[in-house]
Order: structure tokens, then C-alpha cells, then sequence
């Protein structure tokens, strides 16, 4: 979409001259503070892919500690070697999500 800036900019003036006069200053400012607060809440929630992301990166996290548990607690290091391999490749994968994701944002 293509403006013209001569056509927008005296409208555009005369609305920012109004909303910043001395009567307006502490509504428009008000309204300024609120504007920005609910946009980083809403920046700082996220989207579902991108809680789904933190969600996933955290359980397995959780697994990788009980892996290392299990292994000072004497399990197969075979076994527990595959567990890992299994849950770093899944990590690794929601790691390269997220980071697509927040690059988006």
C-alpha cells in the first residue's frame, strides 16, 4: 500500500497537536503507558508453537537429569546412552524452532 505523505501528514499533525495539548497531556500519556505495557505483555507471552517450544526444551531437561541419575545411580550405560541420544536430538530440534520463532517476532 502506497501513502502519500502530503495527503496524511496536516491531518496527522493537527491530531498529534490536539493529543498533546496541555488539557490532553495526561490522558494521551496514560494511554501511551498502557499501550506499551500490554504490548510487552502480549511480546513477552508468546505463541502457543513458541510455549510449546519452551515446554518441550524444559522436559527434556527434566530427562536429562534423571538420565544422569540413573547413570551415578548404576544403569546400563547402553541404555542410558540411547535415552540421551534420543531426547539431545529432540532438544536440539525445538532449540532450532525456538530460535526460528523469537527471529519471526
Amino acid at each position: 500500500m502506497y501513502l502519500r505523505e502530503d495527503t496524511i501528514t496536516p491531518r496527522l499533525d493537527r491530531w498529534i497537536a490536539h493529543a498533546f495539548t496541555p488539557d490532553r497531556l495526561t490522558t494521551t500519556l496514560t494511554a501511551l503507558a498502557h499501550a506499551t505495557a500490554a504490548a510487552a505483555k502480549a511480546a513477552a507471552a508468546g505463541t502457543p508453537d513458541e510455549d510449546q517450544a519452551r515446554r518441550t526444551l524444559k522436559e527434556c531437561d527434566k530427562r536429562l537429569a534423571r538420565y544422569r541419575a540413573a547413570l551415578a545411580a548404576g544403569a546400563d550405560p547402553t541404555v542410558v546412552t540411547q535415552w540421551i541420544s534420543a531426547d539431545a536430538t529432540t532438544s536440539a530440534a525445538w532449540s532450532v524452532r525456538s530460535n526460528i520463532l523469537r527471529a519471526r517476532t
